[in-house]
């Protein structure tokens, strides 16, 4: 089976008698493989588009489609199960600034970067995404505040103590400041979670950043 002059798969019909098959099957078999080549390459094109939906096209990690997905999902099972669900918003300390000084490619790479740091220093169950400009999102599942705020503390130092090239500045130091919030804890819904991780960010920022707080 082809599709473009690419080989995607082959048809395989078989039987225990000689020249059983007549010309009119051949042709309905090369139908049928053609048919099913289409198809087998309409599924990937599907999977394909709907990774591309899901996925931030600068970092390659989930976009704010895939964590309002996730954080329904999430949400629907801590509550069902009586499990907690710590949330976190990360954001990068003066992007802005940095961004006026040298460069939008380079604010690309800060952010690129970040996002590998945090799939470095996560755990497999947690999930990352961008949240919007400098922001990220994570998603602590079955995960109490104090655990939360241990892992993010993790991360903070992680990229704290890292170096990143840019172009024509040489190596630069960044970092970041989260805001943590934990369900039953401090938020009964989805949108008192989310807007208690922000407010907790807002307060870290407005200690000083490069620091963790919750509410």
């Amino acid at each position: 089976m082809k599709i473009r002059d690419e080989v995607i798969g082959v048809l395989d019909i078989e039987s225990d008698k000689l020249n059983v098959f007549t010309d009119r099957d051949l042709r309905l078999f090369s139908i049928f493989a053609s048919q099913a080549a289409i198809a087998i390459e309409n599924a990937r094109l599907y999977d394909e588009t709907k990774s591309l939906s899901l996925t931030d096209a600068l970092t390659q990690i989930a976009n704010r489609r895939h964590f309002d997905l996730m954080i329904e999902n999430e949400f629907r099972k801590a509550r069902g199960y009586s499990r907690p669900l710590s949330l976190a918003i990360l954001d990068i300390d003066n992007f802005k600034h940095f961004n006026d000084s040298y460069g939008h490619l380079n604010g690309d790479r800060i952010l690129v970067h970040i996002a590998g740091a945090l799939k470095d220093n996560l755990r497999d169950t947690d999930f990352i995404a961008r949240y919007g400009g400098e922001e990220f999102v994570i998603i602590f599942p079955e995960t109490s505040s104090t655990v939360a705020l241990r892992v993010s503390e993790r991360i903070r130092e992680a990229i704290q103590n890292q170096r990143i090239m840019i172009k024509g500045a040489g190596k630069k130091a960044c970092t970041v400041s989260i805001g943590v919030s934990t369900f039953p804890n401090n938020a009964e819904g989805i949108i008192e979670l989310i807007q208690n991780a922000d407010k907790a960010l807002y307060r870290a920022k407005q200690l000083g950043k490069n620091r963790i707080e919750t509410i």
